[in-house]
């Protein structure tokens, strides 16, 4: 008996798992239809009980997710990317500093997280809250927002700059770049001489 239901419980799990992911795909696909409306129709944007109860409870839920997809034929990447456009054409329009706290919030956790593309679109919408609140610049944490920007930038050049030094690859082209010039130098020279001998 106990050997059927453990058989029966590694059987029940993936079927549970293909449910729940089957239940994600129709939220994705149901998600990414609504903001593709969203995106060919302005008025909305005009309406701002609808962008503070409908759209923005929306857009939060996407970009708060913290699957970080890099597939640009993926719903779930397309709909971060709509929904941060969207987001940064909404800045102008919302008047409400508890969301504008929100969104600088959420955007600067999405930088540390998100590829970086999305890193890019969080930094606008930063800015542009900012900017449009500069007299109330102390309502912000802006020194975190430095720091985040500051560890992603070294992350960047970690990855890019010092893993290419520890591997020696431009310790080895620096070396032959210095070795170019000498001999550059030293051609130099010699032609010099030459010319002088000859006058």
């Amino acid at each position: 008996m106990n050997e059927n239901n453990s058989k029966n419980v590694v059987v029940d799990k993936p079927i549970k798992n293909a449910e729940e992911e089957k239940k994600k795909v129709e939220d994705i696909n149901s998600l990414y239809d609504i903001l593709k409306n969203v995106s060919n129709n302005n008025d909305i944007f005009n309406n701002d009980d609808y962008i503070l109860k409908e759209l923005y409870p929306l857009i939060k839920n996407v970009i708060g997710d913290n699957k970080n997809i890099c597939y640009h034929y993926n719903k779930s990447f397309m709909l971060k990317r709509w929904c941060l456009k969207i987001l940064y054409t909404l800045i102008n329009k919302i008047k409400d500093m508890n969301l504008f706290l929100d969104i600088f919030n959420m955007c600067s956790k999405l930088i540390i997280r998100e590829n970086e593309m999305n890193c890019l679109s969080c930094i606008k919408i930063i800015n542009v809250i900012l900017e449009e609140n500069k007299n109330n610049l102390n309502m912000f944490d802006v020194d975190t927002y430095i720091n985040v920007i500051c560890l992603s930038i070294l992350k960047n050049f970690y990855k890019k700059i010092i893993y290419k030094v520890k591997k020696g690859k431009f310790l080895k082209s620096s070396i032959s770049i210095y070795m170019k010039k000498k001999k550059k130098k030293k051609k130099i020279g010699y032609s010099f001489v030459y010319i002088n001998i000859i006058n």
